[in-house]
């Protein structure tokens, strides 16, 4: 049995990650910053079958931890790092808290390498996208914003860095972005999370022009994305883990919409934009495909569904 591990197991898609990777045969150890019977019921439900242990890499060591645990000489295969934090959320502009970041992913590929741990999967967001067109415009001509920018920017310092730590490196190194996320289990206010809550319970959602290029990807289908790179991603790739057929935002607002006819107070702006455009190229989902052979299943309406559910049973409101 292959030995996984994954940092910011505690989270949405790491608690998830880890019940597919563990229901598919792996032994995983899941790591998280919250002790576990903090965490929401389905978390503790998606950890039931793994090994979890709560830390702050910040502080301890890979080395110190799989001691703990006793996994210390233990041949582990691969390991996920999704974990990143700031000092009250990703977006909260604090360059310090992201330098840290930087430096805790920078040891835990050192120490992966030492370990001899075979794979070092390093995730990422869609907002590193709007990152790399931010770098190119000119603050003397444009003065658009978005605050997640910070935090995205971190992410792709530290995806050089790594490339760096890679060269001549035994422990292969696959990069892997997500587009946005949704399934039962979220716990993040966002646009589109927050919109199908108000329309669950007719709350009047007021959205700018809604022109952006955008992708969304099931939990699910996330999960089984990483899943079939385990064993199939290629060494310094990097790969888009979304559905592969983006559209605007406001055509997903529209589709959602239509889960409640009798619901109208919907107002778009169409002359109020703030944010660069997205091309459609770099929402390609071709490599994951040809590598893989994996592609997603769960419609954009089904996981609308699934996430209604969720939503009602837990009372969830914004």
């Amino acid at each position: 049995m292959k030995k996984i591990i994954i940092t910011g197991g505690s989270g949405f898609l790491g608690a998830k990650l880890s019940e597919t990777l563990s229901n598919s045969g792996y032994d995983v150890l899941s790591l998280g910053r919250s002790k576990l019977e903090e965490l929401t019921q389905i978390r503790r439900d998606q950890l039931s079958d793994v090994t979890y242990f709560d830390c702050d890499l910040s502080i301890e060591s890979l080395e110190n931890i799989l001691e703990k645990i006793k996994w210390k000489n233990e041949n582990i295969y691969a390991i996920f790092h999704l974990a990143w934090s700031g000092e009250k959320g990703l977006s909260d502009l604090n360059s310090t808290m992201q330098f840290k970041n930087l430096s805790i992913s920078s040891n835990l590929y050192e120490s992966s390498k030492n370990i001899g741990i075979r794979k070092f999967f390093f995730t990422g967001t869609m907002e590193e996208l709007f990152a790399e067109e931010y770098l190119n415009l000119d603050y003397k001509k444009n003065n658009i914003y978005n605050r997640h920018v910070v935090y995205a920017l971190s992410k792709l310092w530290t995806r050089k860095s790594l490339t760096i730590q890679a060269l001549n490196s035994k422990t292969d190194l696959i990069f892997i972005t997500n587009s946005h996320i949704i399934g039962p289990g979220d716990d993040k206010d966002s646009f589109l999370q927050v919109s199908l809550s108000k329309m669950i319970n007719n709350q009047p959602i007021m959205m700018s022009s809604g022109v952006q290029l955008f992708d969304v990807i099931d939990v699910e289908d996330c999960a089984k994305t990483y899943l079939a790179l385990l064993e199939n991603g290629k060494n310094m790739n990097s790969y888009m883990a979304g559905s592969g057929k983006p559209q605007m935002l406001k055509n997903y607002i529209k589709e959602m919409k239509e889960l409640f006819p009798e619901f109208n107070d919907l107002s778009i702006d169409t002359e109020k934009y703030a944010d660069v455009v997205l091309e459609e190229k770099l929402f390609d989902t071709s490599n994951v495909i040809e590598d893989t052979g994996f592609i997603p299943k769960i419609s954009f309406k089904e996981s609308l569904l699934r996430l209604k559910d969720f939503l009602v049973k837990n009372n969830i409101k914004y």
